[in-house]
């Protein structure tokens, strides 16, 4: 039985980086548990609005880190709103859970305008 749904360690997230961050670079790592044993327990992480972030950040689905895709430029946006979820593998897509967590995603100014 999938008794339980996710739970993430935190409602909200929030983190400040550099504009200057590497793509492909470590932003933040999400983390979400389930109680319930086997595929019931097993967590896929997702970005649910990712075409609200012009796909400029990257979810693992096993791990919950979360990566640059695109490089940051604070003079276009100095912030991101990330709705991420976890959903639980139970064998019958009817039966999975899930829930959602924000992350706020600062980018602070490198003095790049000369």
């Amino acid at each position: 039985m999938n008794d339980y749904g996710p739970l993430f360690e935190h409602e909200s997230y929030s983190v400040s980086v550099r504009e200057g961050l590497s793509v492909g670079s470590t932003v933040l790592s999400v983390r979400a548990t389930d109680q319930d044993t086997d595929k019931n327990g097993d967590i896929f992480y997702s970005i649910l609005n990712q075409h609200d972030i012009d796909d400029t950040f990257r979810i693992d689905p096993n791990s919950g880190v979360i990566t640059t895709k695109l490089a940051l430029d604070r003079e276009k946006r100095d912030e991101y709103k990330l709705i991420v979820q976890a959903t639980d593998l139970a064998p019958s897509q009817v039966d999975r859970r899930s829930a959602t967590a924000s992350v706020r995603v600062e980018i602070l100014d490198d003095n790049d305008n000369w």
